[in-house]
């Protein structure tokens, strides 16, 4: 009987023991479940304040929506004024002149902006087949008077190259142009600037007559080598041509002609904007 009771009393030490670890856990696990608690009572809370924060977020989005179509419609209405000034300005703040042929709203200068009308930059390239703009000889001495060089896609982006209100002119418009001014034949010497300051002589049958001043700001071809600074002018149109390639303009330093022809994307000509 001793052994048994010897055994007995070690069977209710071990109880004993197991009764306190017990006692010992159940208070931790109240003691997680309170934390749990806390926890579950914070997420709920910062739930609730990320709900605020999201509604006050769409507030802020509507209220710069609001702003954004305000803003835009007093830079169309700043720019309408200009123009009834002779000026219009792009989104870097390049100030440029224009001019009426017959029912048409012409720039006196090319596009030189570095800048999408959303405020985007346009990218700077060096090579023909990149997507951007660059000066002549990559030098920005060339920016004035001869504007920037534009690959045709960043020509036609959907964030819009030319101010607010302009546009890049289709070649309807400029068959238009050329028609007002009696036809290829002989557009091209009354959108010259006159005389031999930047274009080469001979300058052939160059008036300006139509105040428009086209410069032989020159080209960058799909070599991406610099050409025909002081002998043409070549601009986009905004438009593919049915045949492939795209259309593009080119007046000449030699005749009076004002070619509009089916080019390569991957050239790299000057920009006039036309009022919308």
């Amino acid at each position: 009987m001793s052994s048994i009771q010897a055994q007995l009393i070690v069977i209710v030490g071990q109880i004993a023991t197991l009764n306190t670890q017990l006692a010992a856990t159940n208070s931790n696990v109240s003691n997680i479940q309170s934390q749990l608690a806390g926890i579950i009572l914070q997420i709920t809370t910062l739930n609730t304040q990320l709900a605020a924060t999201n509604a006050n977020v769409t507030s802020i989005n509507d209220q710069l929506i609001a702003s954004n179509a305000q803003l835009t419609n007093l830079l169309f209405q700043f720019n309408a004024l200009l123009t009834q000034l002779g000026l219009v300005i792009d989104i870097d703040g390049n100030a440029y002149h224009t001019v009426t042929i017959g029912t048409q709203v012409w720039m006196t200068e090319n596009l030189k902006t570095t800048k999408f009308r959303n405020g985007d930059s346009i990218p700077y390239f060096f090579k023909s087949y990149g997507r951007g703009y660059c000066w002549y000889n990559n030098d920005i001495k060339n920016k004035n008077p001869y504007g920037a060089i534009y690959n045709f896609y960043t020509a036609t982006d959907s964030r819009g190259l030319c101010p607010l209100g302009w546009h890049i002119p289709t070649k309807a418009e400029w068959t238009t142009l050329s028609n007002y001014l009696g036809g290829n034949s002989v557009a091209g010497g009354k959108l010259k600037e006159a005389g031999t300051v930047h274009w080469q002589s001979p300058n052939t049958g160059a008036t300006n007559e139509s105040g428009f001043t086209a410069l032989p700001s020159g080209a960058k071809d799909c070599a991406s080598n610099f050409v025909n600074k002081g002998l043409n002018s070549q601009f986009w149109t905004s438009e593919p041509a049915i045949s492939g390639g795209v259309y593009a303009v080119t007046i000449f330093q030699t005749n009076t002609q004002l070619a509009i022809g089916q080019g390569f994307d991957c050239n790299n000509y000057s920009v006039r904007c036309i009022k919308d």
